[in-house]
């Protein structure tokens, strides 16, 4: 999680709240997604990548919005993280979902 104390805290130009938020969420993704093998199901798996997916894009369409500093560094890093959780739900299933 990141420290808030760095941020903006401005309400248009600050997402710090919905990246903290939208980590626990990918962090509970990845958990259930990947480390779920071999007692998960592939089906979680796939929807639990697809998540990722979708907040990768949403963690790029807010980083065009930020204008705090803070948020633009925690979003790359977020992004970062969230590709390689894909790759390690890829290779925990030994599969790219395609």
């Amino acid at each position: 999680m990141i420290e808030n104390a760095a941020h903006t805290q401005k309400p248009a130009e600050c997402f710090v709240e919905r990246i903290n938020s939208i980590a626990e969420m990918c962090d509970n993704e990845y958990y259930m997604s990947a480390l779920g093998v071999p007692f998960g199901s592939l089906e979680r798996a796939r929807r639990g990548r697809l998540r990722i997916m979708e907040v990768i894009a949403e963690l790029e369409d807010m980083g065009k919005k930020a204008s705090c500093p803070a948020c633009h560094q925690e979003i790359k890093a977020q992004i970062q993280r969230q590709r390689h959780a894909i790759a390690e739900i890829e290779n925990a299933w030994n599969t790219d979902f395609k």
